[in-house]
């Protein structure tokens, strides 16, 4: 068997090259070698753990790292690596989408010179680090775009002989010049979490209490903001805030063994406290309280507690925070509204309204993404509309177990705004990401499946190279200046067109209170809708509120 070990032990070593040189073009220029094999042996794997930098120039030099494992029962040998490249750029952010979820059919070509030996013999079970420092310039780039970058594991395996054992692979923005106009990154942070208190102030259950502990979600989530600085516009729910305000001297909490005292005033402190430091630091806004459903209680013609909910969130927030919010912004269920409840948040105060980008498609159709800061009229003036870029935010749902997972979210996402800003590198525009709702919960989309997945737990690693290490092309929004949660105005053009589409599926409204079994009064039983209501995807242990007033409970 002729590998490149006993080529180079018989002494053949420059007449091969000098054949190769030929044949690839390698004399004086960087081109593809071969074309990238699927791997032919499932004895080895191979992690990229690392690429840097983050935004290559035509100076730079591409250091990749990680780790290659035997995972069979022989030894394999003569392991080097290599690395791959794609011979174009990607052509689209659905590509770069389908490329991030493991995508190899657009792997392209192996670069035989940045071949580096990595091991001699690698034994059963056993692991070794690699790390691959190529000049930029030995990878043909030909113009600017995204593309796939990859490292192959080649070697000897015992059942198969001298083959490619593993392959890994990437995203690499190369924008070797600055755009004229770099993106505007906005991130919406809100602190929000499902009603939890009777009307005489008791818990239910200890959802909330664990929450803001020290690890819990709500914690998490302020720590990782703080940690961010100016880069995240806060969002905060009053209901929350005077939940934990009343946490914060002898609560209780009802469970299934009864009523019994709370425990975790000290933690509430403490979590209030951490909010009020960013309070004092940063502007924040509000959602109206309980984050209200306006368009399912408007249906239900309960209107004023839309306006109820906007209007005395704004004095509730301050009395429980020390702090009065710079606006109340909406977050709309399923990232759509109708004209009816855009009217109704306008006239009751809602400065800005989050939408989803399917919520809002430019009209005529454009070649580029759009803005994601637009107003929107209404019959009492302007609203204005983010939209979450789904794309973008997507990335917060990208599995983060490890390195190598890291590294695909991380390179995921500078590659979509590298893609965003070449689109119209001259045109500024805002991006907005943020959770698909303000309790950061995912909701599967498969009907025989319906359910939620917690995303903060991801959001550390995700966060950490959207707010602090910012390519050139892309900038987080740190001007709070604006009324609107930090989101510069649409700047008006003709190549930034947009239509708004509302709602079209029908929402069912609140059923009307008739008689109750159980003998509640009409304002108890009205008062219990409405926090079935407010609370909207909420967990299961918050699926009942006053079950003998409602025989036929709300479907949600």
């Amino acid at each position: 068997m002729n590998t490149p070990g006993k080529l180079a032990r018989g002494g053949c070593v420059l007449c091969v090259l000098a054949v190769v040189s030929v044949v690839f073009g390698w004399g004086g220029m960087s081109t593809p070698a071969q074309a990238v094999d699927e791997p032919q042996s499932s004895a080895a794997s191979l992690q990229l753990k690392d690429l840097s930098p983050l935004a290559p120039n035509r100076r730079s030099t591409l250091i990749l790292s990680g780790r290659i494992a035997n995972l069979g029962s022989l030894n394999l040998t003569e392991l080097s690596v290599r690395v791959t490249i794609s011979p174009e750029p990607l052509l689209s952010r659905d590509a770069i989408e389908s490329v991030g979820n493991g995508d190899t059919s657009y792997d392209g070509f192996a670069i035989g010179q940045t071949t580096r030996a990595v091991t001699d013999v690698l034994a059963p079970g056993g692991r070794e680090e690699f790390r691959l420092r190529v000049p930029i310039e030995q990878i043909p780039l030909p113009r600017a775009g995204v593309y796939v970058i990859g490292v192959q594991l080649v070697g000897v395996d015992p059942n198969v002989g001298y083959a490619v054992l593993a392959v890994a692979r990437t995203l690499l923005p190369w924008l070797p010049d600055k755009p004229d106009a770099p993106l505007n990154l906005v991130w919406l942070w809100p602190l929000s979490t499902w009603p939890g208190r009777t009307a005489d102030g008791v818990f239910l259950g200890d959802l909330m209490p664990r929450e803001i502990s020290s690890g819990g979600r709500l914690d998490r989530l302020l720590t990782i903001g703080t940690q961010a600085g100016d880069s995240v516009s806060w969002v905060l729910d009053p209901a929350l805030a005077q939940s934990v305000r009343a946490m914060t001297d002898n609560y209780l909490v009802s469970s299934a063994d009864g009523i019994t005292a709370g425990t975790n005033s000290a933690a509430a402190s403490l979590w209030l406290e951490k909010f009020q430091d960013v309070a004092d630091e940063h502007p924040f806004w509000s959602l109206p309280y309980a984050d209200v459903d306006a368009e399912a209680l408007l249906r239900g013609e309960l209107e004023r507690d839309v306006v109820r909910a906007i209007t005395t969130a704004p004095s509730i927030t301050r009395l429980a925070t020390g702090s009065r919010p710079t606006n109340t912004i909406y977050w709309a269920p399923g990232g759509r509204l109708d004209a009816g409840t855009l009217n109704l948040l306008s006239s009751a105060g809602v400065s800005t309204v989050v939408l989803r980008s399917g919520a809002l498609p430019p009209s005529p159709q454009v070649s580029f993404t759009p803005s994601g800061s637009v107003d929107i009229d209404t019959q009492f003036g302007p609203i204005r509309a983010a939209v979450i870029d789904s794309q973008l935010s997507g990335v917060l749902r990208m599995p983060q177990g490890n390195a190598a997972d890291v590294l695909n979210a991380r390179q995921r996402f500078v590659a979509e705004t590298a893609f965003i800003s070449l689109e119209n590198p001259s045109l500024q525009r805002t991006l907005v990401m943020g959770p698909g709702d303000p309790q950061w919960q995912h909701r599967e989309t498969t009907p025989a499946s319906p359910q939620t997945s917690d995303t903060t737990s991801r959001i550390s690693s995700s966060f950490r190279y959207t707010a602090h290490a910012p390519a050139p092309w892309h900038l987080p929004c740190q001007n709070h200046s604006q009324d609107a949660a930090g989101i510069p105005p649409c700047r008006t053009s003709s190549q930034d067109p947009w239509s708004y589409r509302p709602a079209s599926r029908s929402r069912p409204g609140l059923r009307s209170c008739g008689t109750c079994p159980a003998g509640c009064s009409r304002s108890y039983c009205r008062t219990s809708k409405r926090y079935r209501q407010s609370a909207r995807s909420r967990p299961r242990e918050l699926r009942w509120v006053c079950r003998r007033c409602l025989s036929n409970p709300l479907r949600w």
